[in-house]
């Protein structure tokens, strides 16, 4: 199987076909594909014959994918993260790639994995995850970094690393409790064994759950709602929520909040909403 950061075409919604571009990467062939519709990114692992699991060459790929749709040429909203074929969102880190345990350099993989998800959960990009097959490990810590979940009834999530002799990472750890709170992360951490997409979604780890065929369908329609509303609006609400999220809000934390909100009040797209309920129409924004 080809490995792939993918700069080919997709349709948008006039029938235009507009290109990505190669700027994302260049070089070696990643095992994951990028492709944009309109202002919405999909970022698809690509490794079915191996549960989609990681490598760091991967995660280096789609740490360097969130850089270039981040920046302002690419005009991307939105990104939704997937994984290929029917079976694994993604299954953790691929067991061939981890350092021995007890060697000097052991336990680089979970920084490599906290490197990639504090990327996501930090990014000014809302993300949102389409959980088409089992979340295990590093990938149960993916799609808890994503802002938006959707999966369906067949899936599992799991966070194995207690029957490994391993550490799960801070990073995954302080996300699980602030999302489920600390009694249902030890469920997960402490007992190691997967649970049903049902008690993720009673966990409130799941945002929905949909048909297995609808799960991409169910990303990309809240993935339009969200790339419609007005960019500041949204990267500034999730910039909020991420500092309120901190165990401890410092004055500097108040004063960026501050700044955000006195930013998008100023802005024009505070003035065209409002102007555009008026008028009854649909408002423009142009994230200025």
């Amino acid at each position: 199987m080809s490995d792939h950061i993918s700069d080919h075409s997709s349709e948008l919604s006039d029938g235009v076909s507009e290109p990505l571009g190669n700027q994302v990467v260049e070089g070696e062939n990643n095992n994951i594909v990028l492709h944009r519709d309109g202002a919405i990114a999909e970022l698809i692992i690509d490794r079915p014959s191996m549960h989609n699991s990681l490598t760091p060459k991967m995660i280096e790929t789609i740490v360097d994918a969130i850089n270039f749709c981040e920046s302002s040429s690419s005009g991307v909203s939105v990104i939704i993260i997937s994984g290929s074929g029917e079976r694994s969102f993604c299954t953790g880190y691929d067991v061939g790639e981890l350092v021995s345990g007890g060697s000097e350099n052991a336990g680089v993989e979970r920084e490599r994995v906290d490197i990639l998800t504090e990327k996501i959960r930090s990014s000014s990009l809302p993300f949102v995850a389409a959980v088409n097959g089992d979340a295990i490990g590093a990938g149960c810590d993916l799609a808890l970094a994503c802002d938006l979940r959707v999966c369906h009834d067949g899936v599992r999530f799991g966070m194995p690393p207690v029957r490994l002799g391993v550490l799960s990472g801070w990073g995954g750890v302080q996300r699980m409790m602030q999302i489920a709170g600390r009694g249902n992360a030890s469920e997960l951490l402490l007992l190691g064994r997967p649970i049903s997409a049902r008690r993720a979604y009673e966990m409130g780890l799941v945002n929905s759950i949909v048909s297995q065929q609808a799960v991409m369908e169910e990303a990309r329609h809240l993935a339009g709602i969200i790339a419609v509303n007005a960019p500041l609006s949204v990267s500034g609400t999730k910039r909020i929520m991420n500092i309120l999220s901190q165990d401890n809000i410092s004055e500097a934390d108040k004063e960026e909040i501050r700044d955000i909100h006195s930013r998008v009040w100023k802005s024009d797209d505070a003035a065209e909403g409002p102007l555009a309920f008026r008028e009854k129409r649909k408002p423009v924004f142009k994230g200025k």
